[in-house]
């Protein structure tokens, strides 16, 4: 599957630095689905309202790139019910573990770093959800029963070579198209 990617950084003025070597890697400690290149899969909006919060209220300016991002060997929390079965199965494993004995409750970062480690993670990328704000559509009168729509979904990308597709250009704010 191929997508359209949204990566939000930091404007520092360097338009012509971030299109050639971009994007760049989150090494944070509260990266969520842990280390790597960090993607708003499809919607802009999520990457610029991901600006507006991690930037804007920092009194910084905040630029947008994209690209296509190849997602063949995604391990794809979003859309694939084995992928999050399998999860849960590696969470149970974890929990019982010498590593996972230290936490009290192992993060999804801890799990994929783990794997990652072991040599037991073969995907080139991770595509999740984090459901903050999802418009929730009822089928039933009793409004019991729903269905999530437009939620949002980012891309880890682990291994840049494999999944990235060039150009990475910086669409955002206007005033850098040419």
């Amino acid at each position: 599957m191929i997508i359209t990617a949204y990566q939000t950084l930091e404007d520092r003025d360097n338009i012509d630095v971030i299109e050639m070597d971009g994007p760049f890697k989150c090494t944070r400690p509260d990266a969520w689905l842990g280390h790597g290149y960090y993607f708003w899969d499809t919607e802009m909006e999520w990457a610029i309202g991901w600006g507006v919060t991690s930037f804007n209220k920092k009194g910084m300016e905040f630029v947008i790139a994209r690209c296509n991002l190849d997602l063949t060997n995604c391990f794809d929390l979003f859309g694939n019910v084995q992928h999050q079965n399998s999860l849960i199965d590696c969470i149970k494993v974890f929990k019982v573990s010498e590593h996972g004995r230290r936490l009290q409750e192992p993060t999804i970062p801890n799990l994929i770093e783990f794997l990652k480690r072991k040599g037991l993670f073969p995907y080139n990328s991770i595509r999740s959800y984090d459901n903050p704000k999802p418009v929730r559509l009822f089928y039933s009168s009793k409004k019991e029963n729903f269905l999530f729509l437009n939620q949002r979904v980012q891309v880890c990308v682990i291994n840049r070579i494999s999944v990235l597709l060039r150009p990475f250009k910086v669409i955002y704010p206007e005033k850098y198209l040419y």
